[in-house]
């Protein structure tokens, strides 16, 4: 943060200097400053950015059985299918409504490997009915689901 806030700084002064000294000439002789960081390599400071971070691959949370959304109990997962979860087009049909997302649940699914019940939930989406894998077991430990 200190490099930070010293960058911001040193590019103030600098700004400062260009817009108050009008007759400074920019091609006399100016060499441009590289930053690095303390591993000696060169920072974002004027230099260019990092790669993005990997994208993830596989299904998405909610796909299947195997990959559900994680809830801590019925009302969460209620919560989440009528106001988290998006359609295809980015929006939710069920406008925020628990009972509505209560209404969406088809049953459980049985376990899956981690040995929870998954419930599934068809949510009426624009595109057509998706299907929406619900964990409700999900807890942070020390919290019921119910």
């Amino acid at each position: 943060m200190t490099r930070t806030v010293a960058a911001i700084g040193i590019v103030m002064c600098a700004l400062a200097t260009a817009s108050c000294c009008p007759a400074a000439d920019a091609s006399a002789g100016t060499t441009p400053v590289v930053v690095t960081n303390a591993g000696g390599g060169p920072s974002n400071q004027g230099g260019a950015m990092p790669p993005p971070p990997p994208i993830p691959t596989g299904p998405a949370a909610g796909a299947d059985r195997e990959h559900p959304v994680m809830r801590c109990g019925p009302v969460e997962s209620y919560v989440y299918v009528a106001s988290e979860f998006r359609c295809a087009d980015g929006t939710n049909p069920l406008g925020g409504d628990p009972r509505a997302g209560a209404a969406a649940r088809v049953g459980n699914v049985g376990p899956n490997s981690t040995g929870h019940i998954i419930d599934l939930y068809r949510v009426p989406c624009p595109e057509g009915p998706r299907e929406v894998y619900v964990d409700m077991y999900g807890c942070p430990p020390g919290r019921s689901p119910f």
